[in-house]
């Protein structure tokens, strides 16, 4: 309340500007009507008293029109301030919410994620265990399939809540990076080798395509290749059968770019738009087909964004699709700094 009782008083300028206007108005004024008196002395007659108390009435009305002038100056000046002041403290509250509302979303996400990780983690554990019959046979074939089913969902389910919760670190600050010099084509090549050796990426040929030397970039290793499972995820599951090529190579502007175009069912040009939105996926004929919570691009453009870069999609429905990443030529290091890492 004294915050506000201190707003309601007019801003200095505003102040001194008025005062001085009113001096300069009851200084002229004054000198008109006593410059009009004293003619009215010089010349007396029968109507001279009148004719004074006429130039002093004008004259205390002009006073009183100028009070009530200033006034209306203050009065709207306060209205406009007191406005101000109440959407500023909106405001504020409105920050205050939605940051207090933010730090509990956290809290309730770590926990949760921490709550459902360690039993997710003990069904997977265990269904491997009956997978692999470690104790003697199951007794029946179908339970194989069963715990196999079994384990797959629960990896499922454990790698969509590691997405959630990488995101909502990554969008609130709380991930840090772990920049150093790094061999971006090795990292692609390791990566590449490791998601092609999985059962769904049988069907499917990998090729690699990189343009000359690529020089060494400071860049998070860790992030660069949860951004490689994410492209290689997506282009294996929606690649029935054909080719992924992983790439890179330094862009016209001197910046370095990698990324997979794959041969797979691609996307209509309406849909490219909402593709890094989250929980967004591919047209809805493809929706219940394919597993998935639309988190995969969500994530690279957010890693990519960090690393002061972005992330561009190129499909056409029935030929493919090609994500590129593009890492800043300021990322760009020597190769001598590589080594000097390595020592």
């Amino acid at each position: 309340m004294d915050v506000l009782r201190k707003r309601l008083l007019p801003p200095a300028p505003l102040v001194v500007v008025s005062v001085a206007i009113f001096l300069i108005a009851a200084y002229v004024l004054s000198a008109v009507h006593l410059n009009a008196g004293l003619d009215v002395l010089a010349k007396p007659g029968p109507d001279a008293p009148k004719t004074l108390m006429l130039e002093l009435a004008v004259l205390a009305a002009e006073f009183l029109a100028m009070t009530a002038l200033l006034l209306i100056v203050v009065k709207i000046s306060n209205r406009r301030m007191i406005k101000t002041y109440r959407e500023e403290r909106r405001m504020l509250h409105a920050v205050k919410s939605a940051e207090e509302a933010d730090h509990v979303k956290s809290i309730f996400m770590a926990d949760m994620g921490h709550e459902l990780r360690t039993p997710l983690n003990s069904i997977i554990g265990f269904s491997e265990v009956m997978r692999d019959e470690t104790f003697g046979p199951l007794g029946n074939e179908q339970y194989k399939s069963y715990v196999e089913d079994i384990n797959q969902s629960g990896r499922h389910l454990l790698a969509t809540i590691s997405d959630i919760l990488d995101l909502s670190r990554i969008q609130t600050g709380e991930t840090e990076l772990d920049e150093r010099p790094m061999d971006l084509a090795e990292c692609l090549e390791t990566t590449t080798a490791m998601l092609s050796c999985q059962p769904e990426a049988a069907t499917l040929t990998f090729e690699f395509d990189f343009y000359g030397n690529l020089p060494p970039v400071l860049a998070d290793r860790e992030a660069i290749r949860h951004i490689l499972q994410n492209l290689l995820a997506n282009a294996i599951k929606y690649t029935l059968e054909g080719t992924v090529t992983v790439w890179a190579h330094i862009g016209q502007g001197g910046d370095v770019e990698f990324g997979v175009t794959d041969t797979g069912i691609g996307m209509p040009p309406e849909e490219l738009e909402n593709l890094t939105l989250r929980f967004n996926q591919i047209d809805d004929t493809w929706k219940r087909k394919f597993e998935g919570t639309g988190l995969g691009l969500v994530l690279v453009k957010a890693l990519m964004e960090r690393h002061d870069g972005d992330v561009t999609v190129e499909s056409d429905l029935g030929v493919g699709t090609t994500v590129r990443c593009r890492l800043p030529r300021q990322r760009i290091l020597e190769a001598s700094a590589m080594q000097s890492s390595a020592a």
